[in-house]
Protein backbone atom coordinates (compact mmCIF):
# COMPACT_ATOMS: atom_id res chain seq x y z
CA UNK A 1 0.00 0.00 0.00
CA UNK A 2 1.25 3.49 -0.77
CA UNK A 3 2.37 5.85 1.66
CA UNK A 4 -0.51 8.56 2.05
CA UNK A 5 -0.22 11.80 4.74
CA UNK A 6 -3.34 12.83 6.06
CA UNK A 7 -4.28 16.73 6.85
CA UNK A 8 -6.75 16.93 10.07
CA UNK A 9 -8.23 20.67 10.50
CA UNK A 10 -11.11 22.83 11.82
CA UNK A 11 -12.19 24.56 9.14
CA UNK A 12 -13.03 27.59 11.29
CA UNK A 13 -9.18 27.43 12.91
CA UNK A 14 -6.85 26.82 10.31
CA UNK A 15 -8.78 26.30 7.03
CA UNK A 16 -6.16 28.75 4.77
CA UNK A 17 -3.30 27.12 6.16
CA UNK A 18 -4.45 23.95 5.61
CA UNK A 19 -4.90 24.38 2.24
CA UNK A 20 -2.08 26.30 1.91
CA UNK A 21 0.18 23.32 3.08
CA UNK A 22 -2.01 20.77 0.55
CA UNK A 23 -1.33 22.70 -2.46
CA UNK A 24 2.80 22.97 -1.58
CA UNK A 25 1.94 18.91 -0.81
CA UNK A 26 1.12 17.77 -3.75
CA UNK A 27 3.72 19.65 -5.66
CA UNK A 28 6.44 17.03 -4.22
CA UNK A 29 3.82 13.88 -3.72
CA UNK A 30 1.00 12.62 -6.01
CA UNK A 31 -2.47 14.41 -5.13
CA UNK A 32 -3.99 10.73 -4.10
CA UNK A 33 -1.04 10.67 -1.56
CA UNK A 34 -2.33 13.55 0.32
CA UNK A 35 -5.82 13.50 2.02
CA UNK A 36 -7.35 16.54 2.94
CA UNK A 37 -11.45 16.46 3.56
CA UNK A 38 -13.73 17.81 0.17
CA UNK A 39 -10.36 18.17 -1.94
CA UNK A 40 -10.17 14.29 -1.91
CA UNK A 41 -13.61 12.95 -1.33
CA UNK A 42 -15.57 12.11 -4.40
CA UNK A 43 -18.64 13.38 -4.81
CA UNK A 44 -21.24 11.20 -3.21
CA UNK A 45 -18.94 9.29 -1.16
CA UNK A 46 -20.15 8.81 2.64
CA UNK A 47 -17.24 11.15 4.11
CA UNK A 48 -17.23 9.53 7.57
CA UNK A 49 -16.30 6.14 6.03
CA UNK A 50 -13.27 7.97 3.63
CA UNK A 51 -11.97 9.92 6.37
CA UNK A 52 -11.92 6.29 8.23
CA UNK A 53 -10.07 4.79 5.55
CA UNK A 54 -7.57 7.30 4.78
CA UNK A 55 -6.51 7.79 8.56
CA UNK A 56 -5.61 3.61 8.28
CA UNK A 57 -3.85 4.02 5.60
CA UNK A 58 -1.95 7.44 6.29
CA UNK A 59 1.36 6.75 7.47
CA UNK A 60 1.86 10.51 9.08
CA UNK A 61 -1.34 12.44 10.22
CA UNK A 62 -0.88 16.19 10.14
CA UNK A 63 -2.60 18.01 12.71
CA UNK A 64 -2.89 21.40 12.04
CA UNK A 65 -3.38 23.66 15.09
CA UNK A 66 -4.68 27.27 14.58
CA UNK A 67 -5.41 29.83 17.61
CA UNK A 68 -8.94 28.47 18.03
CA UNK A 69 -7.84 24.82 17.65
CA UNK A 70 -9.46 23.64 21.28
CA UNK A 71 -11.40 26.92 21.71
CA UNK A 72 -14.25 26.42 18.86
CA UNK A 73 -17.70 26.43 20.48
CA UNK A 74 -20.90 25.24 18.66
CA UNK A 75 -24.13 27.37 18.68
CA UNK A 76 -24.87 26.33 22.36
CA UNK A 77 -21.95 27.84 23.02
CA UNK A 78 -20.40 23.94 23.66
CA UNK A 79 -16.53 23.31 22.66
CA UNK A 80 -16.58 21.21 19.60
CA UNK A 81 -13.40 19.19 20.85
CA UNK A 82 -14.84 17.67 23.89
CA UNK A 83 -18.27 15.92 21.63
CA UNK A 84 -18.23 12.76 20.75
CA UNK A 85 -19.32 13.26 17.20
CA UNK A 86 -16.48 16.04 16.82
CA UNK A 87 -14.64 15.20 13.74
CA UNK A 88 -10.91 16.63 14.29
CA UNK A 89 -11.46 14.92 18.14
CA UNK A 90 -12.48 11.14 15.54
CA UNK A 91 -9.68 11.83 13.70
CA UNK A 92 -7.05 12.42 15.73
CA UNK A 93 -7.71 10.40 18.53
CA UNK A 94 -8.12 7.49 15.45
CA UNK A 95 -4.73 8.03 14.45
CA UNK A 96 -2.91 8.02 18.06
CA UNK A 97 -5.04 5.12 19.01
CA UNK A 98 -3.71 3.26 15.93
CA UNK A 99 -0.01 4.41 16.48
CA UNK A 100 0.47 6.37 13.76
CA UNK A 101 3.08 9.36 13.82
CA UNK A 102 0.79 12.41 14.22
CA UNK A 103 2.25 15.81 14.11
CA UNK A 104 1.19 18.92 15.55
CA UNK A 105 1.48 21.59 13.05
CA UNK A 106 0.96 24.91 14.54
CA UNK A 107 0.35 27.46 12.32
CA UNK A 108 -1.04 31.61 12.69
CA UNK A 109 1.04 32.18 15.77
CA UNK A 110 -0.56 29.31 17.81
CA UNK A 111 0.93 27.67 20.69
CA UNK A 112 0.01 23.87 21.53
CA UNK A 113 -3.16 23.63 23.51
CA UNK A 114 -2.42 22.60 27.40
CA UNK A 115 -3.30 19.16 28.22
CA UNK A 116 -6.20 20.49 30.51
CA UNK A 117 -7.64 22.00 27.39
CA UNK A 118 -8.25 18.98 25.31
CA UNK A 119 -10.75 15.43 26.26
CA UNK A 120 -8.37 12.53 27.72
CA UNK A 121 -7.99 10.45 24.24
CA UNK A 122 -6.15 13.91 23.01
CA UNK A 123 -4.02 14.67 25.64
CA UNK A 124 -1.33 12.91 23.81
CA UNK A 125 -1.18 14.81 21.56
CA UNK A 126 0.61 17.74 23.94
CA UNK A 127 3.98 15.17 23.85
CA UNK A 128 4.29 15.32 20.44
CA UNK A 129 7.01 17.00 19.09
CA UNK A 130 5.67 19.88 16.57
CA UNK A 131 6.80 22.31 13.86
CA UNK A 132 5.30 26.02 13.26
CA UNK A 133 4.56 27.16 9.61
CA UNK A 134 4.99 30.65 9.48
CA UNK A 135 3.76 32.78 6.40
CA UNK A 136 6.51 34.73 5.50
CA UNK A 137 8.93 31.40 5.83
CA UNK A 138 6.43 29.44 4.23
CA UNK A 139 8.76 27.48 1.46
CA UNK A 140 11.51 27.08 4.20
CA UNK A 141 9.14 25.56 7.01
CA UNK A 142 7.90 23.08 4.17
CA UNK A 143 11.44 21.99 3.23
CA UNK A 144 12.03 21.07 6.28
CA UNK A 145 8.79 19.34 7.18
CA UNK A 146 8.97 17.27 4.21
CA UNK A 147 12.29 16.47 4.93
CA UNK A 148 11.66 15.10 8.59
CA UNK A 149 8.55 13.18 6.81
CA UNK A 150 10.50 11.64 4.72
CA UNK A 151 12.94 10.05 7.85
CA UNK A 152 9.55 8.64 8.82
CA UNK A 153 7.70 7.44 5.71
CA UNK A 154 10.21 5.42 4.26
CA UNK A 155 10.80 3.22 7.52
CA UNK A 156 6.90 3.06 8.22
CA UNK A 157 5.93 1.61 4.59
CA UNK A 158 8.05 -1.77 5.61
CA UNK A 159 5.65 -2.25 8.02
CA UNK A 160 2.29 -1.24 6.42
CA UNK A 161 1.22 -4.74 5.63
CA UNK A 162 1.34 -6.19 9.10
CA UNK A 163 -0.24 -3.25 11.30
CA UNK A 164 -3.33 -2.97 8.79
CA UNK A 165 -5.52 -5.98 10.04
CA UNK A 166 -5.62 -4.08 13.76
CA UNK A 167 -5.84 -1.17 11.84
CA UNK A 168 -9.11 -1.92 10.19
CA UNK A 169 -10.66 -3.33 13.74
CA UNK A 170 -9.72 -0.46 15.64
CA UNK A 171 -11.14 1.94 13.34
CA UNK A 172 -14.85 -0.24 13.47
CA UNK A 173 -14.85 0.28 17.24
CA UNK A 174 -14.72 3.81 16.57
CA UNK A 175 -17.91 3.35 14.75
CA UNK A 176 -16.74 4.68 11.13
CA UNK A 177 -17.02 1.87 8.69
CA UNK A 178 -14.97 0.89 6.05
CA UNK A 179 -15.42 1.79 1.93
CA UNK A 180 -15.17 0.07 -0.79
CA UNK A 181 -11.82 0.05 -2.00
CA UNK A 182 -10.50 1.04 -5.63
CA UNK A 183 -7.63 -1.00 -6.62
CA UNK A 184 -4.31 0.86 -5.56
CA UNK A 185 -1.94 1.74 -8.13
CA UNK A 186 1.12 -0.36 -8.43
CA UNK A 187 3.35 2.97 -8.80
CA UNK A 188 5.08 3.59 -5.61
CA UNK A 189 6.81 6.64 -4.77
CA UNK A 190 10.24 7.39 -2.74
CA UNK A 191 9.09 10.13 -0.87
CA UNK A 192 12.49 11.51 0.19
CA UNK A 193 13.79 10.80 -3.35
CA UNK A 194 11.08 13.42 -4.53
CA UNK A 195 12.26 15.70 -2.19
CA UNK A 196 15.92 15.67 -2.93
CA UNK A 197 15.20 15.81 -6.63
CA UNK A 198 12.29 18.50 -6.13
CA UNK A 199 10.86 16.40 -9.23
CA UNK A 200 6.68 17.46 -9.68
CA UNK A 201 4.80 14.58 -10.84
CA UNK A 202 3.38 15.43 -14.41
CA UNK A 203 -0.56 16.94 -14.56
CA UNK A 204 -0.12 17.13 -10.74
CA UNK A 205 -1.48 20.14 -10.27
CA UNK A 206 -2.44 22.27 -7.24
CA UNK A 207 -6.17 24.25 -7.24
CA UNK A 208 -4.35 27.54 -8.02
CA UNK A 209 -2.05 25.74 -10.76
CA UNK A 210 -5.34 25.15 -12.79
CA UNK A 211 -6.57 28.75 -11.82
CA UNK A 212 -3.82 30.56 -12.95
CA UNK A 213 -3.45 28.04 -16.03
CA UNK A 214 -6.94 28.82 -16.88
CA UNK A 215 -6.46 32.87 -16.56
CA UNK A 216 -2.94 33.14 -18.95
CA UNK A 217 -4.46 30.72 -21.31
CA UNK A 218 -7.89 32.58 -21.64
CA UNK A 219 -6.06 36.07 -21.72
CA UNK A 220 -3.99 34.79 -24.55
CA UNK A 221 -6.72 34.18 -26.75
CA UNK A 222 -8.99 37.32 -26.10
CA UNK A 223 -6.42 39.91 -25.72
CA UNK A 224 -3.18 40.65 -27.30
CA UNK A 225 0.18 39.86 -25.75
CA UNK A 226 1.53 42.97 -24.45
CA UNK A 227 4.95 44.07 -23.85
CA UNK A 228 6.50 46.90 -20.98
CA UNK A 229 6.82 48.87 -24.19
CA UNK A 230 3.57 49.16 -24.95
CA UNK A 231 2.05 49.56 -21.09
CA UNK A 232 3.85 52.57 -21.04
CA UNK A 233 2.86 54.80 -23.93
CA UNK A 234 4.04 58.80 -24.63
CA UNK A 235 2.50 60.52 -21.54
CA UNK A 236 3.51 57.22 -18.90
CA UNK A 237 2.05 54.54 -18.07
CA UNK A 238 -0.78 52.88 -18.31
CA UNK A 239 -3.92 54.36 -16.34
CA UNK A 240 -6.07 51.28 -14.50
CA UNK A 241 -8.43 53.08 -12.72
CA UNK A 242 -9.03 56.72 -14.33
CA UNK A 243 -9.49 59.73 -11.87
CA UNK A 244 -12.83 60.14 -11.07
CA UNK A 245 -14.36 63.39 -8.86
CA UNK A 246 -13.35 61.73 -4.92
CA UNK A 247 -10.47 59.35 -6.00
CA UNK A 248 -7.08 59.90 -5.37
CA UNK A 249 -4.92 61.02 -8.38
CA UNK A 250 -1.29 59.87 -8.51
CA UNK A 251 0.29 63.69 -10.32
CA UNK A 252 3.88 61.46 -10.33
CA UNK A 253 2.56 59.06 -12.72
CA UNK A 254 -0.89 60.01 -13.96
CA UNK A 255 -3.20 57.78 -13.15
CA UNK A 256 -6.36 57.62 -10.77
CA UNK A 257 -7.14 55.16 -7.60
CA UNK A 258 -10.63 54.22 -6.55
CA UNK A 259 -10.83 55.27 -2.84
CA UNK A 260 -13.33 54.38 -0.17
CA UNK A 261 -14.02 56.21 2.87
CA UNK A 262 -14.52 53.84 6.04
CA UNK A 263 -15.22 55.48 9.63
CA UNK A 264 -12.97 58.06 9.93
CA UNK A 265 -10.74 56.83 7.34
CA UNK A 266 -10.06 56.71 3.95
CA UNK A 267 -8.32 54.09 1.70
CA UNK A 268 -7.45 53.45 -1.70
CA UNK A 269 -9.86 50.70 -2.97
CA UNK A 270 -6.97 49.25 -5.62
CA UNK A 271 -4.40 47.49 -4.66
CA UNK A 272 -0.88 50.24 -5.55
CA UNK A 273 0.34 49.84 -9.00
CA UNK A 274 3.13 52.37 -9.20
CA UNK A 275 6.43 51.71 -10.75
CA UNK A 276 8.17 55.54 -9.27
CA UNK A 277 8.44 56.64 -6.06
CA UNK A 278 6.08 60.19 -5.16
CA UNK A 279 9.68 62.30 -6.35
CA UNK A 280 9.35 60.96 -9.76
CA UNK A 281 12.55 58.45 -9.29
CA UNK A 282 12.01 55.32 -10.76
CA UNK A 283 12.01 52.27 -8.11
CA UNK A 284 14.07 49.55 -9.77
CA UNK A 285 11.78 46.67 -11.10
CA UNK A 286 13.59 43.15 -10.20
CA UNK A 287 12.53 40.41 -12.36
CA UNK A 288 15.63 37.46 -11.21
CA UNK A 289 14.49 35.72 -8.05
CA UNK A 290 17.79 35.26 -7.04
CA UNK A 291 18.52 39.13 -7.18
CA UNK A 292 15.02 39.49 -5.43
CA UNK A 293 15.93 37.84 -2.45
CA UNK A 294 19.60 39.38 -2.45
CA UNK A 295 18.86 42.56 -2.60
CA UNK A 296 18.27 44.40 0.60
CA UNK A 297 17.16 47.51 -1.35
CA UNK A 298 14.02 49.18 -2.70
CA UNK A 299 12.20 46.65 -5.58
CA UNK A 300 9.26 46.02 -7.36
CA UNK A 301 7.88 43.52 -9.54
CA UNK A 302 4.58 42.18 -11.31
CA UNK A 303 3.26 38.81 -10.27
CA UNK A 304 5.00 35.94 -12.34
CA UNK A 305 6.83 38.77 -14.26
CA UNK A 306 3.53 39.30 -16.25
CA UNK A 307 3.33 42.69 -17.55
CA UNK A 308 -0.61 42.13 -19.11
CA UNK A 309 -3.19 44.08 -18.22
CA UNK A 310 -5.27 41.06 -16.12
CA UNK A 311 -2.10 40.85 -14.11
CA UNK A 312 -1.02 44.34 -13.24
CA UNK A 313 -4.97 45.25 -12.33
CA UNK A 314 -3.57 42.88 -9.25
CA UNK A 315 -1.46 45.91 -8.48
CA UNK A 316 2.69 45.57 -8.00
CA UNK A 317 4.67 43.33 -5.53
CA UNK A 318 7.03 45.43 -3.32
CA UNK A 319 9.41 44.39 -1.00
CA UNK A 320 9.79 45.56 2.43
CA UNK A 321 12.69 48.17 2.18
CA UNK A 322 10.19 50.25 -0.85
CA UNK A 323 7.81 50.44 1.87
CA UNK A 324 10.62 51.42 4.30
CA UNK A 325 11.65 54.64 2.48
CA UNK A 326 8.36 56.15 2.98
CA UNK A 327 8.33 57.60 -0.53
CA UNK A 328 6.03 55.34 -1.75
CA UNK A 329 2.82 56.38 -1.84
CA UNK A 330 1.25 59.89 -3.43
CA UNK A 331 2.15 63.27 -1.61
CA UNK A 332 -1.17 63.25 0.93
CA UNK A 333 -0.71 59.76 1.61
CA UNK A 334 0.83 57.06 3.05
CA UNK A 335 1.74 53.32 3.84
CA UNK A 336 -0.12 52.52 6.82
CA UNK A 337 1.11 51.62 10.04
CA UNK A 338 -0.50 48.43 12.09
CA UNK A 339 -2.56 50.31 14.38
CA UNK A 340 -4.31 52.31 11.40
CA UNK A 341 -5.42 48.66 9.61
CA UNK A 342 -6.43 47.56 13.34
CA UNK A 343 -8.35 50.69 13.70
CA UNK A 344 -10.13 49.68 10.58
CA UNK A 345 -10.62 46.18 11.76
CA UNK A 346 -11.89 47.48 14.92
CA UNK A 347 -14.48 49.58 13.32
CA UNK A 348 -16.11 46.07 11.40
CA UNK A 349 -16.04 44.41 14.29
CA UNK A 350 -12.93 42.94 14.89
CA UNK A 351 -10.25 40.81 12.60
CA UNK A 352 -12.22 37.81 13.56
CA UNK A 353 -14.80 38.93 10.96
CA UNK A 354 -13.57 42.02 8.76
CA UNK A 355 -12.11 39.77 5.77
CA UNK A 356 -15.76 39.03 5.05
CA UNK A 357 -16.42 42.87 4.95
CA UNK A 358 -13.66 43.57 3.30
CA UNK A 359 -12.59 41.23 0.29
CA UNK A 360 -13.82 41.31 -3.47
CA UNK A 361 -16.93 39.55 -3.72
CA UNK A 362 -17.31 36.46 -5.93
CA UNK A 363 -14.67 34.48 -7.44
CA UNK A 364 -13.14 36.36 -10.31
CA UNK A 365 -9.88 36.30 -8.30
CA UNK A 366 -10.96 34.85 -4.86
CA UNK A 367 -10.59 30.94 -5.59
CA UNK A 368 -13.06 30.42 -2.93
CA UNK A 369 -15.46 33.18 -1.16
CA UNK A 370 -18.14 32.86 1.99
CA UNK A 371 -21.64 33.73 0.61
CA UNK A 372 -21.37 35.93 3.36
CA UNK A 373 -18.53 38.04 1.28
CA UNK A 374 -20.56 41.05 -0.12
CA UNK A 375 -17.44 43.79 -0.61
CA UNK A 376 -20.02 45.55 1.79
CA UNK A 377 -17.10 48.61 2.42
CA UNK A 378 -15.97 48.84 -1.27
CA UNK A 379 -12.61 48.28 -0.36
CA UNK A 380 -12.08 45.68 -2.62
CA UNK A 381 -9.36 43.46 -1.37
CA UNK A 382 -7.73 41.46 -3.87
CA UNK A 383 -5.22 38.31 -3.67
CA UNK A 384 -2.35 39.40 -4.91
CA UNK A 385 -0.67 36.66 -3.37
CA UNK A 386 3.09 37.24 -2.85
CA UNK A 387 7.11 36.54 -3.88
CA UNK A 388 8.46 34.36 -1.03
CA UNK A 389 11.88 33.12 -0.77
CA UNK A 390 12.43 29.29 -1.66
CA UNK A 391 8.92 29.73 -3.44
CA UNK A 392 8.84 32.11 -5.62
CA UNK A 393 5.75 33.78 -7.27
CA UNK A 394 3.25 32.10 -4.68
CA UNK A 395 -0.38 31.50 -4.68
CA UNK A 396 -1.97 34.89 -6.44
CA UNK A 397 -6.03 34.08 -5.70
CA UNK A 398 -5.35 32.11 -2.34
CA UNK A 399 -4.55 35.07 -0.30
CA UNK A 400 -3.94 38.92 -0.33
CA UNK A 401 -0.83 40.13 2.08
CA UNK A 402 -0.61 44.18 2.55
CA UNK A 403 2.69 45.20 3.98
CA UNK A 404 2.37 47.92 6.94
CA UNK A 405 5.15 50.88 7.45
CA UNK A 406 5.36 49.29 11.06
CA UNK A 407 8.67 47.46 11.60
CA UNK A 408 9.28 44.73 14.11
CA UNK A 409 12.83 44.51 13.59
CA UNK A 410 15.72 45.71 11.56
CA UNK A 411 14.49 43.16 8.42
CA UNK A 412 11.29 43.06 9.80
CA UNK A 413 7.86 44.58 8.76
CA UNK A 414 4.21 43.77 9.74
CA UNK A 415 2.55 42.41 7.22
CA UNK A 416 -1.70 42.14 7.20
CA UNK A 417 -3.26 38.86 4.88
CA UNK A 418 -5.92 37.40 4.06
CA UNK A 419 -6.94 33.80 2.90
CA UNK A 420 -9.87 32.69 0.61
CA UNK A 421 -11.90 30.64 2.80
CA UNK A 422 -11.49 32.48 5.96
CA UNK A 423 -13.05 35.99 7.72
CA UNK A 424 -10.75 36.81 9.95
CA UNK A 425 -7.70 39.03 8.87
CA UNK A 426 -4.06 38.10 10.44
CA UNK A 427 -1.24 40.19 11.21
CA UNK A 428 2.08 38.75 11.38
CA UNK A 429 5.90 39.49 10.47
CA UNK A 430 7.50 39.45 7.36
CA UNK A 431 11.37 39.95 6.12
CA UNK A 432 11.35 42.70 3.97
CA UNK A 433 12.87 40.78 1.23
CA UNK A 434 9.34 39.28 0.52
CA UNK A 435 7.20 40.90 -2.19
CA UNK A 436 3.57 42.02 -1.33
CA UNK A 437 0.64 44.47 -2.05
CA UNK A 438 0.37 47.80 -0.80
CA UNK A 439 -2.62 49.98 0.45
CA UNK A 440 -2.51 53.74 0.89
CA UNK A 441 -4.34 55.68 3.67
CA UNK A 442 -5.25 59.14 3.11
CA UNK A 443 -3.25 61.17 5.78
CA UNK A 444 -4.81 62.13 8.54
CA UNK A 445 -5.84 65.91 9.03
CA UNK A 446 -5.21 65.98 12.71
Amino acid sequence: MDDKVFISYRREDSAASAGRLYDALVTHLPAEAVFKDVDSIPLGADFKKVIASSISESSIVLAIIGRQFATVCDDDGNRRIFKNDDFVRLELSVALELGKVVVPVMVDGARMPESGDLPEDLRPLVFHNGIRLHHDNWARDIRKLLSEMAEIIEPLSQNKENQFENQEDLVQRKSRPEPDRKPTSPARFSLRQRIKERKVPLLVLSAVTVFMLTIIITAAITEQIYTPEKLEPEGGPLVIARHEDGDMFDPTEGRGYKTVEIGDQTWMAENLAVIQFNDGTDIPNITDEDDWFDREAPAYCWYNNDVRPLSISYGALYNGYTVASGALCPAGWHVPETGEWQELFDFLGGREQAARKLKEAGEDRWLYTNVDTKNETGFTATPGGGRVDFDGFSERGRYGAWWTSTPVAADRMNVVFMSDDSDEVKIEESSKDTGYSVRCIKDSAF
